[in-house]
Protein backbone atom coordinates (compact mmCIF):
# COMPACT_ATOMS: atom_id res chain seq x y z
CA UNK A 1 0.00 0.00 0.00
CA UNK A 2 1.66 3.39 -1.48
CA UNK A 3 2.12 5.80 1.50
CA UNK A 4 0.39 8.81 1.99
CA UNK A 5 2.03 12.24 0.65
CA UNK A 6 2.45 15.36 2.67
CA UNK A 7 -0.62 17.32 1.05
CA UNK A 8 -3.07 13.88 2.01
CA UNK A 9 -1.38 13.29 5.40
CA UNK A 10 -1.72 17.25 5.76
CA UNK A 11 -5.91 17.11 4.83
CA UNK A 12 -6.48 14.24 6.80
CA UNK A 13 -4.76 15.20 10.00
CA UNK A 14 -6.32 19.15 9.68
CA UNK A 15 -9.74 17.09 8.85
CA UNK A 16 -9.39 15.50 12.76
CA UNK A 17 -8.28 18.80 14.43
CA UNK A 18 -11.53 20.78 13.36
CA UNK A 19 -13.66 17.80 14.15
CA UNK A 20 -12.12 17.52 17.56
CA UNK A 21 -12.35 21.38 17.87
CA UNK A 22 -15.88 21.96 16.53
CA UNK A 23 -17.11 18.73 18.85
CA UNK A 24 -15.32 19.91 21.93
CA UNK A 25 -17.63 23.92 21.54
CA UNK A 26 -20.68 21.52 22.63
CA UNK A 27 -19.69 21.34 26.05
CA UNK A 28 -17.46 23.93 28.61
CA UNK A 29 -15.42 20.52 29.70
CA UNK A 30 -14.42 18.69 26.75
CA UNK A 31 -13.25 22.41 25.46
CA UNK A 32 -10.92 22.93 28.49
CA UNK A 33 -9.96 19.45 28.38
CA UNK A 34 -8.89 20.00 24.66
CA UNK A 35 -6.73 22.74 24.79
CA UNK A 36 -5.45 22.10 28.17
CA UNK A 37 -3.69 18.90 26.69
CA UNK A 38 -3.07 21.03 23.05
CA UNK A 39 -1.38 23.90 25.89
CA UNK A 40 0.87 21.00 27.18
CA UNK A 41 2.31 19.81 24.04
CA UNK A 42 2.85 22.98 23.06
CA UNK A 43 4.75 23.93 26.12
CA UNK A 44 6.94 20.81 25.61
CA UNK A 45 7.95 21.66 21.82
CA UNK A 46 8.31 25.11 22.94
CA UNK A 47 10.91 23.97 26.11
CA UNK A 48 12.78 21.85 23.42
CA UNK A 49 12.97 25.16 21.01
CA UNK A 50 14.34 27.01 24.35
CA UNK A 51 16.80 24.08 24.93
CA UNK A 52 18.82 25.27 22.05
CA UNK A 53 18.95 28.75 22.88
CA UNK A 54 20.51 31.07 25.51
CA UNK A 55 17.09 31.63 27.47
CA UNK A 56 17.01 27.75 27.99
CA UNK A 57 14.31 27.14 31.24
CA UNK A 58 13.45 24.72 34.02
CA UNK A 59 11.13 23.07 32.41
CA UNK A 60 10.19 21.32 35.67
CA UNK A 61 9.01 24.67 37.45
CA UNK A 62 7.69 26.49 34.34
CA UNK A 63 5.27 23.63 33.75
CA UNK A 64 3.52 22.76 36.49
CA UNK A 65 2.70 26.80 36.94
CA UNK A 66 1.60 27.05 33.85
CA UNK A 67 -0.65 23.64 34.00
CA UNK A 68 -2.07 25.00 37.60
CA UNK A 69 -2.99 28.80 36.48
CA UNK A 70 -5.12 26.93 33.88
CA UNK A 71 -6.85 24.65 35.85
CA UNK A 72 -7.32 27.81 38.29
CA UNK A 73 -8.96 29.68 35.36
CA UNK A 74 -11.37 26.96 34.50
CA UNK A 75 -12.71 27.38 38.21
CA UNK A 76 -12.86 31.36 37.96
CA UNK A 77 -14.50 31.57 34.71
CA UNK A 78 -16.89 28.67 35.48
CA UNK A 79 -18.09 30.67 38.01
CA UNK A 80 -22.08 31.99 37.50
CA UNK A 81 -23.44 35.22 37.80
CA UNK A 82 -20.21 36.63 36.40
CA UNK A 83 -20.17 39.68 34.13
CA UNK A 84 -17.54 39.40 31.40
CA UNK A 85 -15.67 42.49 32.84
CA UNK A 86 -15.47 41.25 36.15
CA UNK A 87 -14.17 37.80 34.95
CA UNK A 88 -11.30 39.80 32.72
CA UNK A 89 -10.38 41.68 36.12
CA UNK A 90 -10.11 38.39 37.62
CA UNK A 91 -8.13 36.75 34.52
CA UNK A 92 -5.56 40.01 35.25
CA UNK A 93 -5.26 39.95 38.57
CA UNK A 94 -4.63 35.82 38.66
CA UNK A 95 -2.04 36.91 35.64
CA UNK A 96 0.00 39.19 38.15
CA UNK A 97 -0.33 36.72 40.81
CA UNK A 98 0.84 34.17 39.12
CA UNK A 99 3.45 36.11 37.48
CA UNK A 100 5.11 36.91 40.53
CA UNK A 101 4.80 32.88 41.53
CA UNK A 102 6.86 32.11 38.79
CA UNK A 103 9.16 34.46 39.57
CA UNK A 104 9.95 33.70 43.40
CA UNK A 105 9.86 29.97 42.07
CA UNK A 106 12.64 30.10 40.34
CA UNK A 107 14.19 32.48 42.50
CA UNK A 108 14.10 30.48 45.31
CA UNK A 109 15.06 27.08 43.18
CA UNK A 110 18.07 29.10 42.06
CA UNK A 111 19.31 29.15 45.65
CA UNK A 112 19.67 25.70 45.87
CA UNK A 113 20.94 24.87 42.28
CA UNK A 114 23.15 26.26 39.27
CA UNK A 115 22.43 24.59 36.66
CA UNK A 116 20.75 27.01 34.59
CA UNK A 117 21.97 30.64 35.10
CA UNK A 118 19.34 32.75 36.99
CA UNK A 119 18.42 35.25 34.39
CA UNK A 120 18.40 32.94 31.54
CA UNK A 121 16.19 30.65 33.61
CA UNK A 122 13.86 33.72 34.33
CA UNK A 123 13.96 34.87 30.66
CA UNK A 124 12.61 31.47 29.01
CA UNK A 125 10.04 30.65 31.43
CA UNK A 126 8.00 33.97 32.00
CA UNK A 127 8.45 33.87 28.05
CA UNK A 128 6.85 30.13 28.14
CA UNK A 129 3.82 31.80 30.82
CA UNK A 130 3.31 34.77 28.48
CA UNK A 131 3.57 33.29 25.08
CA UNK A 132 1.70 29.81 25.33
CA UNK A 133 -0.30 29.97 28.79
CA UNK A 134 -2.01 33.28 28.53
CA UNK A 135 -3.22 32.56 25.50
CA UNK A 136 -5.00 29.70 26.09
CA UNK A 137 -6.34 31.29 29.45
CA UNK A 138 -8.05 34.41 27.34
CA UNK A 139 -9.71 31.49 24.66
CA UNK A 140 -11.36 29.97 27.90
CA UNK A 141 -12.46 33.46 27.86
CA UNK A 142 -13.94 33.64 24.67
CA UNK A 143 -15.91 30.80 25.17
CA UNK A 144 -17.58 31.36 28.17
CA UNK A 145 -18.70 34.85 27.06
CA UNK A 146 -19.50 33.22 23.53
CA UNK A 147 -18.73 30.31 21.73
CA UNK A 148 -19.33 31.59 18.58
CA UNK A 149 -16.35 33.98 18.99
CA UNK A 150 -14.33 31.20 19.58
CA UNK A 151 -15.41 29.52 16.30
CA UNK A 152 -15.23 32.37 14.53
CA UNK A 153 -11.83 33.09 15.70
CA UNK A 154 -10.70 29.14 14.51
CA UNK A 155 -12.72 29.47 10.98
CA UNK A 156 -11.59 32.99 10.38
CA UNK A 157 -7.95 31.36 10.98
CA UNK A 158 -8.42 28.37 8.86
CA UNK A 159 -9.70 30.86 5.87
CA UNK A 160 -6.86 33.46 6.27
CA UNK A 161 -4.51 30.78 6.47
CA UNK A 162 -5.62 28.69 3.25
CA UNK A 163 -6.81 31.90 1.27
CA UNK A 164 -3.44 33.54 1.68
CA UNK A 165 -1.72 30.36 0.90
CA UNK A 166 -3.96 29.74 -2.43
CA UNK A 167 -3.30 33.06 -3.28
CA UNK A 168 -0.04 33.93 -3.16
CA UNK A 169 0.62 30.59 -4.79
CA UNK A 170 -1.11 32.20 -7.81
CA UNK A 171 0.17 35.72 -7.40
CA UNK A 172 2.34 36.40 -4.93
CA UNK A 173 5.18 38.25 -5.75
CA UNK A 174 5.87 41.19 -3.16
CA UNK A 175 7.53 39.21 -0.21
CA UNK A 176 5.95 39.88 3.50
CA UNK A 177 8.60 39.08 5.37
CA UNK A 178 11.27 37.72 3.51
CA UNK A 179 14.09 37.71 6.77
CA UNK A 180 11.47 35.87 8.60
CA UNK A 181 9.30 33.61 6.06
CA UNK A 182 10.63 33.90 2.44
CA UNK A 183 7.29 32.35 1.40
CA UNK A 184 4.28 34.85 2.47
CA UNK A 185 3.26 37.27 -0.08
CA UNK A 186 1.57 40.51 0.24
CA UNK A 187 -0.87 39.39 -2.30
CA UNK A 188 -1.60 36.20 -0.34
CA UNK A 189 -1.94 38.32 2.86
CA UNK A 190 -4.61 40.21 1.12
CA UNK A 191 -6.43 37.37 -0.82
CA UNK A 192 -6.48 35.55 2.99
CA UNK A 193 -7.81 38.96 4.26
CA UNK A 194 -10.34 39.84 1.64
CA UNK A 195 -12.08 35.56 2.11
CA UNK A 196 -11.77 36.64 6.16
CA UNK A 197 -13.75 39.45 5.87
CA UNK A 198 -16.39 37.41 3.72
CA UNK A 199 -16.64 35.03 6.80
CA UNK A 200 -16.84 37.70 9.32
CA UNK A 201 -20.18 38.85 7.03
CA UNK A 202 -21.38 35.20 7.69
CA UNK A 203 -21.09 35.06 11.33
CA UNK A 204 -22.42 38.54 11.31
CA UNK A 205 -25.79 37.35 9.50
CA UNK A 206 -26.37 34.07 10.72
CA UNK A 207 -25.37 35.22 15.17
CA UNK A 208 -27.52 38.21 15.56
CA UNK A 209 -24.58 39.29 18.02
CA UNK A 210 -23.45 42.82 17.15
CA UNK A 211 -22.91 45.12 13.74
CA UNK A 212 -21.44 44.66 11.06
CA UNK A 213 -18.54 46.84 11.43
CA UNK A 214 -18.03 44.83 14.86
CA UNK A 215 -17.38 41.50 13.11
CA UNK A 216 -15.41 42.99 10.41
CA UNK A 217 -13.35 44.69 13.09
CA UNK A 218 -13.17 41.51 14.70
CA UNK A 219 -12.05 40.10 11.39
CA UNK A 220 -9.39 43.02 11.02
CA UNK A 221 -7.45 41.72 14.55
CA UNK A 222 -8.02 38.02 13.46
CA UNK A 223 -6.00 38.93 10.59
CA UNK A 224 -3.70 41.05 11.52
CA UNK A 225 -2.56 39.16 14.59
CA UNK A 226 -2.82 35.80 13.75
CA UNK A 227 0.51 37.23 10.79
CA UNK A 228 2.27 38.19 14.01
CA UNK A 229 1.67 34.82 15.73
CA UNK A 230 2.88 32.82 12.66
CA UNK A 231 5.64 35.16 12.14
CA UNK A 232 6.94 34.77 15.52
CA UNK A 233 7.25 31.50 15.74
CA UNK A 234 8.72 31.00 12.61
CA UNK A 235 11.70 33.82 13.96
CA UNK A 236 12.12 31.33 17.16
CA UNK A 237 12.18 28.16 14.66
CA UNK A 238 14.59 30.62 12.07
CA UNK A 239 16.77 31.41 15.46
CA UNK A 240 17.76 27.66 16.65
CA UNK A 241 17.52 26.40 12.98
CA UNK A 242 14.34 23.86 12.52
CA UNK A 243 11.72 23.46 10.46
CA UNK A 244 8.96 22.24 12.46
CA UNK A 245 8.09 22.48 16.33
CA UNK A 246 7.84 18.99 16.67
CA UNK A 247 6.11 15.83 14.17
CA UNK A 248 3.30 15.00 16.44
CA UNK A 249 0.89 16.28 13.67
CA UNK A 250 1.36 14.29 10.18
CA UNK A 251 1.85 16.96 7.47
CA UNK A 252 2.05 19.56 9.86
CA UNK A 253 4.55 19.02 11.78
CA UNK A 254 4.49 20.03 15.58
CA UNK A 255 1.11 21.28 17.82
CA UNK A 256 3.10 24.83 17.45
CA UNK A 257 3.01 25.26 14.19
CA UNK A 258 -0.35 24.29 13.62
CA UNK A 259 -1.80 26.56 16.57
CA UNK A 260 0.97 29.41 16.25
CA UNK A 261 -1.50 31.86 15.18
CA UNK A 262 -3.73 31.91 18.25
CA UNK A 263 -0.83 32.39 20.31
CA UNK A 264 -1.10 36.38 19.52
CA UNK A 265 -4.73 36.51 17.89
CA UNK A 266 -6.46 35.49 21.07
CA UNK A 267 -5.33 37.96 23.54
CA UNK A 268 -5.55 40.63 20.69
CA UNK A 269 -9.24 39.11 19.95
CA UNK A 270 -10.18 39.28 24.15
CA UNK A 271 -8.89 42.53 24.17
CA UNK A 272 -10.98 43.48 21.32
CA UNK A 273 -13.94 42.06 22.87
CA UNK A 274 -13.08 43.96 26.49
CA UNK A 275 -13.09 47.54 24.72
CA UNK A 276 -16.13 46.79 22.61
CA UNK A 277 -18.11 45.22 25.81
CA UNK A 278 -17.29 47.60 27.81
CA UNK A 279 -17.90 50.26 25.86
CA UNK A 280 -21.11 48.75 25.44
CA UNK A 281 -22.34 49.04 29.01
Amino acid sequence: MKSLSNFQQRTLTGIVLVAAIVSSLLHFVSFSILFGIIMVGCLFEFNQILQKTSARTDFRMALPVGVLFYIVHICVVSTSGVTFLERAISCFFLIGVFSVALFLILFIAELFEKRIPFFQNTTGALLTFYYLVIPFVFLLQLYVLNRHYVLALFVMVWTYDTFAYLTGMKFGKHRLCERISPKKSWEGAIGGFIATLAVSLVFWRYTNDKSVLFWLGYAAIVVVFSTFGDLLESLFKRHVGIKDSGALLPGHGGVMDRFDSIFIACPAVFLYLLVMYGYAQ
